[in-house]
């Protein structure tokens, strides 16, 4: 992931713009899957806690940017990372999901 200088344009303005960013992803037919935490008991799926060892969704980001609890944008795009790294690790890279 990139270092954003805290000199960029948009520094100033990162939260709007991450908001902006969510609303956009959240508008995706296929983002549900990552819009919620992964219900592992419901889904069935009772290894996900093994596999994944720091879980993170959009949902837990959206009220993270609310009570303002990223001091930095970096903050920010290691959760948004941390979403999709998630993803891979569970469901590997050839899956359709994944």
């Amino acid at each position: 992931m990139p270092e954003v200088p805290e000199s960029a344009p948009i520094f100033d303005q990162w939260e709007k713009a991450a908001q902006r960013l969510l609303t956009t992803l959240l508008r995706n037919q296929k983002a549900y899957i990552f819009s919620q935490p992964v219900n592992y008991v419901e889904l069935k799926i009772p290894d996900y806690p093994l596999l994944v060892k720091n879980p993170m969704d959009f949902a837990t980001i959206k009220t993270k940017l609310k009570e303002h609890k990223y001091e930095r944008i970096q903050e920010f795009m290691s959760d948004m990372e941390l979403v999709f790294y998630n993803c891979r690790v569970y469901n590997g890279t050839e899956s359709s999901v994944g």
